[in-house]
């Protein structure tokens, strides 16, 4: 059984690492490494007293999801197969947005060409990081334990746990029918 622990409102204390809050979730106090990311869709929020104590801390915030509109009619229906549901009776907040997909740069700079400020924050920010990996060492691990045969032994395991927690939960509703 999978243990679903849900990620924190507040990102932990990170050295090296800069962290970008949602507008919708934002602490009350943010650390030099945080910062506030504005979607598309969030910009007439920025007109807002409350957030002009914050300018210096907005950032563009375009997540990517998907490539394009097949890609997110998938997700959709991925979604509704692991909830279990018809495509119509999912709610908005069970899949992604719809907007999540690679706009260029220069258009999205465009959505942002009011807000100058969160464009010069936004490069500012993007020129600070890097980002170092080896592409040329595998990293998939030929075993998940120490050999394949232990490997075997806990997958086998897992099967009859899963088994019985199945007929367990069959055997009660038939003795509750």
């Amino acid at each position: 059984m999978q243990v679903k622990i849900p990620l924190p409102c507040i990102a932990p204390i990170f050295q090296n690492v800069f962290v970008i809050y949602p507008l919708d979730n934002v602490p009350e106090i943010l650390s030099e490494n945080e910062f506030i990311g504005v979607r598309i869709e969030d910009r007439s929020f920025l007109h807002q007293k409350k957030w002009h104590k914050w300018m210096h801390k907005w950032v563009i915030l375009q997540s990517v999801s998907f490539r394009n509109e097949a890609e997110y009619q998938l997700h959709k229906i991925l979604r509704a197969v692991e909830k279990n549901l018809i495509l119509s009776r999912l709610e908005p907040n069970m899949y992604g947005r719809k907007n999540q997909y690679f706009i260029s740069p220069k258009a999205l700079i465009n959505f942002f060409l009011a807000y100058p400020q969160i464009i010069a924050n936004t490069y500012k920010l993007a020129e600070q990081c890097n980002f170092d990996f080896d592409f040329k060492t595998p990293k998939n691990k030929k075993f998940y334990t120490n050999s394949k045969y232990s490997d075997r032994l806990l997958l086998e395991n897992l099967a009859w746990k899963a088994w019985r927690c199945v007929m367990a939960s069959i055997i009660k509703r038939q003795k509750n029918a």
